[in-house]
């Protein structure tokens, strides 16, 4: 073969090549928006349920319950890549959007929420409520305000001699010191205590294993118990959860955690404490907050939008719980809502 036909060969093969890539992007992007614009449907009620990426399962059950007390509906569980990749395409709207995840930043998932409520769209629980509550400082400052029972906080940064001397500060008035990241991480396993008896080196110590520039320096509560109560659109389901710390345990969660125990009959002031921090950061939403009991009093931990459920029903049905079908409360809520 002369060079001349070799050459012809090799750009025959190279236009060949580019023609078939060309091929290949315009049917993955004819697919991605085909795929997308199925989310909408012109002829039911179109509801997105937005979670993080691999957090779907509570989402199914949430889904399952609204089915069953609405057939007539759209409802398309998606996780936040997917959401992003969806308004880029999107045709028809969605009539509302349930959000069971969050962030304190402006991500790109965010951005979108904030598009489509300035659209009129309804978005549950609101983009300010997932920025306020998911930075734990900016929400603890504002429970304060709101004259919410909680603890007194201020803010934090690594390697910064003013944080030491706010450290020192608050040494004054609490024997105690709890420091944490800005965002929930790893069911807490950043949050670190620290005494006046430390020196400074054993403090900084403490700090360097926070994986975040900034963070939380917060008065320690020497709670009896910990308790998570579900709040729906100002009313508390009238159960709770509850863990308690031991001597070798100091940090108890109601969360992810198999060790927690069911209470059928929650104190009323338990409730509604939890009741109005809701009123405090919103009206209305749905927000599972967790609180400290200290003698007969209740004082808010923090407050969360979103969180498998699945553990809390599997225990309250185990007791046979009225309420131990916590997708079905949801459900009834968020359809109210269309």
């Amino acid at each position: 073969m002369t060079p001349y036909k070799k050459k012809i060969n090799i750009n025959i093969i190279l236009l060949c090549g580019i023609f078939l890539l060309i091929v290949i992007i315009i049917n993955l992007k004819y697919n991605n928006t085909h795929r997308y614009e199925s989310f909408t449907s012109e002829n039911k009620k179109n509801i997105f349920i937005v979670t993080t990426i691999s957090g779907k399962n509570y989402a199914k059950r949430v889904k399952e319950e609204m089915d069953l007390l609405n057939r007539n509906l759209n409802i398309k569980i998606m996780n936040v890549k997917e959401l992003v990749l969806w308004s880029e395409n999107k045709t028809i709207n969605p009539d509302l959007v349930i959000v069971r995840c969050a962030t304190p930043t402006d991500s790109k998932w965010i951005s979108c929420l904030k598009k489509l409520e300035n659209e009129n769209v309804k978005v549950i629980n609101p983009t300010k409520v997932l920025q306020l509550t998911s930075n734990k400082l900016t929400s603890s400052l504002h429970l304060v305000k709101q004259g919410i029972p909680h603890p007194f906080s201020k803010g934090g940064i690594h390697n910064d001699e003013k944080t030491l001397n706010t450290i020192t500060e608050m040494f004054k008035t609490y024997n105690k010191l709890i420091i944490k990241p800005f965002t929930s991480r790893d069911q807490g396993e950043y949050v670190q205590k620290i005494n006046k008896e430390m020196t400074q080196n054993e403090i900084i110590e403490k700090i360097n294993k926070i994986p975040a520039k900034y963070f939380v320096i917060q008065e320690f509560i020497p709670y009896e118990a910990i308790y998570r109560v579900i709040v729906i659109n100002n009313k508390a389901l009238p159960i709770s959860y509850k863990d308690v710390p031991t001597q070798n345990k100091w940090k108890v969660s109601v969360c992810l955690n198999p060790s927690m125990t069911v209470v059928p009959n929650p104190p009323k002031k338990l409730l509604e404490t939890a009741k109005m921090a809701q009123r405090a950061i919103y009206d209305g939403g749905v927000h599972f907050i967790d609180l400290f009991k200290v003698n007969d009093e209740y004082i808010v931990s923090e407050i969360n939008t979103s969180c498998n459920l699945l553990l809390h029903e599997k225990k309250a049905r185990e007791v046979n719980h009225k309420y131990s079908n916590i997708a079905h409360y949801l459900a009834k809520y968020y359809l109210s809502l269309l």
